[in-house]
């Protein structure tokens, strides 16, 4: 029964929105228009021991108007104990187009040394569409070298 109910509903669901949304909304964003994210395979030691890393983002255009974004980095160095997260500068643009982010890491305990370590960063954006929001997410994560 709960399982028919659910199928009624998610059928109910799909076909309002196959009726609607060519007269109303332009197709959401799908998985295959998610954003790519891409670290720089080098990053910079800062004296003090932090580190700048470069993070490529491309966003696929986004129907409708900027509900929120959230962009976010994470860096840690196993050898030295050194680990850190920060937000990415900037704005993330959703024009198709390669834009260039950097985060800036303090060690929230050793400080970080050159040689290699990891780090992640993932970035979410959604618009607003009609009364629907629209999301873009994408996240990368690698092994970086830390010159300096």
């Amino acid at each position: 029964m709960r399982g028919s109910r659910a199928r009624r509903r998610a059928f109910g669901t799909a076909a309002l929105l196959v009726l609607a949304a060519p007269a109303v909304v332009p197709p959401p964003a799908s998985a295959a228009d998610g954003i790519t994210v891409s670290i720089a395979k080098h990053a910079n030691l800062t004296p003090g021991g932090g580190v700048v890393i470069s993070v490529q983002v491309t966003c696929p255009q986004l129907p409708g108007s900027l509900d929120f974004q959230e962009a976010h980095a994470g860096a840690s160095q196993d050898r030295t104990g050194a680990w850190s997260e920060s937000g990415l500068d900037g704005t993330v643009v959703c024009d198709g187009q390669p834009h260039v982010h950097t985060a800036h890491f303090t060690s929230f305990a050793d400080p970080f040394k050159g040689g290699p370590a990891s780090a992640n960063a993932s970035v979410i954006v959604c618009h607003i569409v009609g009364e629907e929001q629209v999301c873009a997410t994408g996240s990368s994560a690698s092994r970086i070298v830390i010159r300096g």
